[in-house]
């Protein structure tokens, strides 16, 4: 696991990421006690079938070893890297009373373990579990979301200044690092991005939809505040006509009366008009 770090680094190292993870895997694999072998609680994968993998197993054996961390070469307890569900099917084959074997030997109550250095950068840990395990079938639904996750630990180290995405590279290095095709990778992507143009669209709509119900307010605003003010005028006007009394008209010089005339005169023709406006309104 030494050579992790230009395991991901594509632009450093031009194996494929199967191929250099299995030369960094290259070590003695040790039968260990299926009670010292821990569950990783950050696996990513489903842990689904396992009656059917014990199974399985019962009748065939083991086919391959797991692969776990350790932080003491010493130590005689380990966190799983891959292999999360070949581990819960012996424990069950334990339980039933069932054997089992791993290259035609009898190792009831036991599992081949691959130990790996521990490494501390928990997104490297992540990539490494998600490379261990990319030898696996997955469901399309298991592969988008392995996906998601790949991508946003690549994010995680690269915003860390840790790794470094080669321009036009993406597909091929999640590809790598998940054993899923490259052409899938693609695909989802573009998906994704399609999505996303949807989303933008309709909330664009929706921002159209918002300016517009913003501007008839404003309209409905507007015109409450241009009926108080009529109103108003309206009510000052006729507490003025009715505080004229006869003896103020009889003392007007006649300019006065007449030019008083054609005002009332227009009110009239105006008020008549507005009168006719309203008639359909009650």
């Amino acid at each position: 696991m030494a050579q992790f770090k230009e395991f991901i680094d594509t632009s450093k190292n031009k194996e494929s990421a199967l191929d250099a993870f299995e030369k960094s895997k290259a070590i003695k694999v040790n039968l260990m006690d299926l009670d010292k072998v821990h569950p990783n609680g950050l696996n990513p994968f489903e842990m689904s079938n396992i009656e059917e993998l014990a199974d399985n197993i019962k009748q065939f054996g083991l086919m391959q070893n797991v692969d776990a961390f350790t932080s003491d070469p010493d130590s005689d307890e380990v966190l799983l890297l891959s292999g999360h569900r070949r581990l819960q099917a012996l424990q069950l084959l334990v339980e039933r009373g069932d054997q089992y074997t791993y290259n035609g030997m009898d190792i009831t109550g036991k599992i081949p373990v691959a130990k790996q250095k521990y490494i501390v950068d928990g997104s490297m840990r992540m990539l490494a579990m998600i490379a261990a395990n990319n030898h696996r079938d997955m469901t399309n639904d298991e592969k988008n979301r392995i996906i998601e996750k790949t991508e946003e630990t690549l994010q995680s180290l690269e915003k860390r200044k840790k790794w470094k995405q080669e321009s036009g590279r993406r597909a091929h290095t999640i590809a790598s690092l998940t054993g899923i095709a490259e052409h899938y990778v693609k695909t989802y992507f573009a998906g994704k991005n399609k999505a996303a143009a949807l989303i933008d669209a309709n909330e664009a709509e929706n921002d159209q939809d918002k300016a517009a119900k913003d501007q008839r307010s404003e309209e409905i605003h507007e015109q409450i505040k241009q009926y108080k003010k009529i109103m108003s005028c309206l009510k000052k006007t006729q507490e003025q006509l009715n505080g004229i009394d006869q003896a103020f008209l009889n003392d007007l010089e006649k300019d006065e009366a007449k030019e008083m005339n054609e005002l009332l005169i227009q009110i009239s023709k105006l008020t008549a008009t507005a009168r006719g406006n309203l008639l359909g309104k009650y």
